[in-house]
């Protein structure tokens, strides 16, 4: 029972490592700068990270960078690559899977 359990937690393990690099892959290329975004958190993990941050859950505004420093965006590691958006007020760091281009 004991290499079960061992043998599932390597597993998780290794899936969670794969979910973390296939994560912070970067979505945005140079061209899309400039163009009108949506914004949404994506998931549960997102919109706890958006609650934290004191972020609208949805909004519009502009791509003004992308692929800036990857960050951990929950208690167990998953990193996420951010993009810089303008939206009517200011200019605010999201998550890049929480962005959509419109």
């Amino acid at each position: 029972m004991k290499n079960e359990k061992q043998s599932l937690k390597e597993i998780l393990d290794s899936w969670n490592r794969f979910i973390i690099s296939e994560s912070i892959k970067e979505k945005f290329e140079d061209k899309d700068i400039g163009k009108n975004v949506i914004i949404k958190s994506c998931c549960s993990e997102c919109k706890e990270y958006f609650d934290k941050q004191k972020l609208k859950h949805e909004d519009t505004g502009t791509l003004l960078q992308i692929n800036l420093a990857d960050r951990e965006i929950t208690p167990n590691g998953r990193k996420e690559n951010f993009v810089l958006v303008k939206n009517k007020k200011e200019e605010k760091q999201y998550p890049q899977c929480c962005i959509t281009t419109g």
